[in-house]
């Protein structure tokens, strides 16, 4: 019985690779410690989009991961990284991580919240 293959890609948004660039050279040493060495995961290809700079690392693993520790021990490790999007098929996984600071979501002004004597009804009390 042969074990199943999955494919999982990692990726950083340019925020992040530029304020961390250590984890750019360090993310496969990363990924090592998150799987506990295990000889099941396999670099198959490292990449820098040409366009904006984004670095990417695409991993073989046979059998089935435990996608979640190793997504968790990544975040843990490296710092001011949150987890912008994941996708997942029947064959794969991938996620891309980004800077909390400067991946954020810009906020856009909202109106000022009601003051207490709109929310009750005026002068009905």
């Amino acid at each position: 019985m042969s074990l199943s293959h999955r494919t999982v890609r990692f990726t950083l948004s340019p925020a992040l690779a530029a304020g961390q660039e250590w984890a750019v050279h360090a993310f496969p040493n990363v990924i090592q410690r998150a799987t506990g060495y295990s000889e099941r995961w396999t670099l198959v290809e490292q990449s820098v989009d040409a366009a904006d700079g984004t670095p990417a690392w695409r991993y073989e693993v046979q059998g089935l991961p435990e996608i979640d520790l190793v997504v968790d021990h990544v975040i843990h490790e490296l710092t001011d990284v949150v987890l912008l999007s994941e996708e997942h098929t029947v064959a794969s996984d991938a996620f891309t991580f980004g800077s909390m600071r400067r991946d954020r979501p810009v906020r856009t002004k909202q109106a000022a919240a009601p003051d207490t004597e709109q929310l009750i009804g005026g002068d009905e009390r």
